[in-house]
């Protein structure tokens, strides 16, 4: 074992350096720990006081209550507003999935490519980097492969959940700009910009979040016009400012139009003269 002191700070470190990637994704499968490195990378921003937007609830690891500090993310409404904060998506598929082209609204995917003018970090979490929308993955400046190790017990004969969590995390992150045309393979052979071994039980990170707990769902129409909430459809609203063609102030040029003259006016050289429309064929 080495020095808890020298351990510590290789922790930290590890952690500047992946918050310096404004834009970071963080990829594994299902208790690979994805979403407790973002919310351990989110800390210092808590500590700070800044505001922590997130469909992750965020909790008070000292009274183990929903953090002061902490805005749910709910509806695509919240993110038009975010500014000097940080964004925690968890989930992402949630919010802008690959499968859907449509699914995510313009005004989000302008947001996306402006996070920077309003001084906001946004953070995804998915099983794959592949299956987020194509402009997140664009946007995004790190990649960080979760990986999770040494399951609890569980015992069919208390009832418990057969899903185990992990107490080991093993996260290592790469430069997003290349990352998407990496093979499996080639990752293995690429050194990591940053890297840690993250023991969970006692940590101020797992008591920061519930990783049982629900995430939470944008309740909003997208482009589409699938509901966020159930899934079905939602037709769009029919434009108010609809009208009939015969109303127009302006007549539309084209078939049932009346003929009209065009008047030159007068000038030092020549007078005003009127030219009488073309006959119609």
């Amino acid at each position: 074992m080495g020095d808890p002191g020298s351990v510590k700070t290789a922790r930290l470190r590890a952690r500047q350096r992946r918050r310096g990637y404004p834009i970071h994704a963080y990829v594994g499968a299902n208790g690979g720990g994805k979403t407790m490195a973002a919310v351990y990378d989110t800390l210092p921003t808590l500590a700070a006081g800044r505001h922590v937007v997130s469909t992750c609830r965020i909790l008070d690891p000292a009274t183990g209550q929903p953090h002061p500090l902490w805005v749910p993310l709910d509806d695509y409404r919240t993110l038009l507003e975010v500014e000097n904060c940080d964004v925690v998506a968890d989930e992402v598929t949630g919010i802008a999935s690959s499968r859907e082209s449509q699914g995510m609204p313009a005004a989000i995917a302008n947001l996306l490519v402006q996070l920077r003018r309003r001084d906001v970090a946004f953070r995804w979490t998915a099983p794959s980097w592949k299956r987020a929308d194509t402009i997140i993955r664009e946007c995004s400046q790190a990649t960080t492969l979760c990986m999770g190790f040494v399951p609890e017990t569980v015992s069919d004969e208390t009832g418990e959940r057969q899903w185990r969590s992990r107490k080991l995390f093993y996260w290592r992150t790469y430069d997003a700009a290349t990352f998407d045309e990496w093979t499996t393979h080639r990752r293995e052979r690429i050194k990591p910009a940053a890297r840690q071994l993250m023991w969970r039980p006692g940590s101020m990170a797992e008591r920061a979040y519930d990783t049982f707990d629900s995430v939470l769902s944008l309740g909003a129409v997208t482009d589409a016009g699938t509901c966020m909430d159930c899934g079905g459809y939602r037709q769009k609203m029919k434009c108010p400012c609809a009208r009939p063609a015969a109303s127009r102030a302006v007549p539309v040029i084209g078939r049932h139009t009346a003929p009209v003259g065009v008047l030159i006016p007068e000038t030092d050289d020549t007078p005003a003269v009127v030219l009488a429309p073309a006959a119609a064929n």
